[in-house]
């Protein structure tokens, strides 16, 4: 259902069953652009056109047939919208780096907005009158979201207002699939959002 942009990867997660593999094949635009990959970053060539994905659970003895799933994401590629405030300052802030220059640490912090706090309705109007509402629902910011963290490159990723359903469907999927590790803790609320850190491995 989320938006799928330019730069933003999508990830994959399979539950394997009866199988010791899954082959995940992606398709844009009904062609083949990648195989045997648990994510696919859509490319400026891509917009305006739909992205699906075959999996196939294989096992010695097994090439899949038969079992194959299909899906199709809900929206076509489109370019990342852009963020006036940050775009044209983040390459100044951070320049990216080479395997030779990691000596030093970068640290990220980011406060996210829970999901929880921009669907009540005395929040939207009255907190992000300001902001138009499409802009905050989840499945446009979002991706926009794993993009910014990403974009940064940082060694340390330190998350606050995170949704625990965020965490585990979205944050922790994407950054591990980039070579993060991550621990999420909740507040000590009946709210469900807290903080997350995730460390490059």
């Amino acid at each position: 259902m989320a938006q799928v942009f330019v730069g933003v990867p999508l990830v994959i997660e399979t539950e394997l069953i009866f199988a010791c593999h899954a082959v995940i094949s992606w398709y844009v635009g009904g062609d083949l652009v990648l195989q045997d990959s648990a994510s696919y970053t859509p490319k400026p060539e891509d917009v305006g056109k739909s992205v699906s994905v075959l999996i196939v659970p294989t096992r010695p003895g097994h090439d899949g047939r038969g079992c194959e799933e299909a899906y199709r994401f809900k929206n076509v590629v489109e370019q990342l919208p852009w963020m006036p405030i940050v775009s044209p300052i983040r390459d100044d802030w951070t320049q990216h780096r080479s395997a030779s220059e990691r000596d030093d640490l970068r640290v990220l912090t980011y406060n996210i907005l829970a999901d929880l706090y921009t669907s009540r309705d005395v929040d939207q109007h009255l907190m992000y009158a300001h902001c138009d509402l499409s802009h905050l629902m989840r499945w446009r910011r979002m991706p926009m979201l794993i993009y910014e963290i990403l974009s940064y490159e940082a060694d340390v990723i330190c998350l606050q207002e995170v949704d625990a359903a965020i965490y585990d469907t979205l944050l922790r999927p994407v950054l591990e699939n980039k070579g993060y590790q991550g621990f999420y803790s909740n507040k000590a609320s009946t709210q469900q959002e807290g903080c997350a850190m995730f460390w490059s491995t």
